[in-house]
């Protein structure tokens, strides 16, 4: 119904779009989480008298980042609702976030924008099909990808991936060490570290695709042949082990831990499941 659909052209629309509505407030990470301070701000914020009639509104964008801190004093409010305060919180992994923030919450699920139709657009804008695949599975949107591209540790971490399956093929340098002399790019922001092991369970993901013949789901395709030959050397079992592992460093990295070590073990793993692990 147009009646509740914005015109985007109206004071009001443009207020909410441009994000300086006096009753809307936009809550963001502040590098890999939100932190408590911001959620107090949001709550002195509705503890004061409206500037504006009507409700007033707040967006959490990438609510899985809220830490235990602030997730907790976030539950405040949703434990005492009032009619004039709306709570949307966005998140594309919810499986990260508080049970207790999910079973007081409608949940709403949007199909996401499909990966290959993102990869698409990058490759008509002319990047290499290696960088449009390894970008389109990890945003939500070609303009998310460019822009992360204009950070060059973005562009190296997605190299050094490559870099690192290769040695494991090729057994002339530990991917260990081949990582520590770059890993003041992957280290450089939190979410430049997400990107990259994001990159490695991408490329362990295709490895198994490649082994059990789903030749269809590979996104680097480019890279057929490193992944044939590498699905050659190690078993089902423990490359779903190590996915298992990747994906378990992934979820802690939003807590205070020691990276560097936790990556220096990742990598142990997975030069040893390459080398050493029978094939069966």
């Amino acid at each position: 119904d147009s009646e509740f659909n914005p015109c985007f052209e109206c004071h009001d629309c443009q207020r909410v779009d441009n994000r300086t509505h006096p009753n809307l407030f936009y809550i963001a990470a502040e590098g890999s989480q939100i932190k408590k301070r911001q959620i107090k701000d949001l709550l002195v914020e509705f503890s004061r008298a409206s500037v504006e009639r009507g409700p007033r509104i707040y967006i959490i964008d990438e609510a899985e980042k809220l830490n235990q801190e602030s997730a907790n004093t976030l539950l405040k409010t949703m434990e005492e609702p009032t009619s004039e305060i709306y709570q949307f919180m966005i998140t594309s992994e919810i499986n990260g976030m508080l049970k207790t923030i999910i079973s007081r919450a409608q949940c709403l699920h949007f199909r996401p924008i499909d990966k290959r139709i993102i990869r698409e657009e990058l490759l008509q804008q002319g990047y290499m099909p290696f960088i449009a695949s390894g970008f389109s599975e990890y945003v939500s949107s070609s303009e998310h990808a460019v822009e992360l591209m204009a950070n060059s540790n973005y562009l190296e971490s997605l190299e050094l991936g490559r870099t690192l399956f290769h040695a494991l093929e090729n057994r002339e340098e530990s991917v260990i060490l081949l990582f520590r002399s770059h890993q003041h790019i992957v280290f450089s922001r939190p979410e430049v570290t997400d990107f990259f092991l994001t990159i490695l369970v991408l490329f362990m993901k295709d490895i198994l695709n490649q082994k059990i013949h789903y030749h269809d789901l590979i996104v680097f395709s480019s890279e057929a042949g490193l992944l044939e030959r590498l699905s050659g050397r190690i078993s089902q079992k423990n490359i779903e082990m190590l996915i298992e592992k990747m994906l378990g460093l992934k979820s802690k990295l939003r807590y205070n831990i020691n990276t560097s070590l936790a990556f220096d073990k990742i990598l142990a793993d997975l030069e040893r499941g390459f080398n050493l692990w029978n094939i069966k």
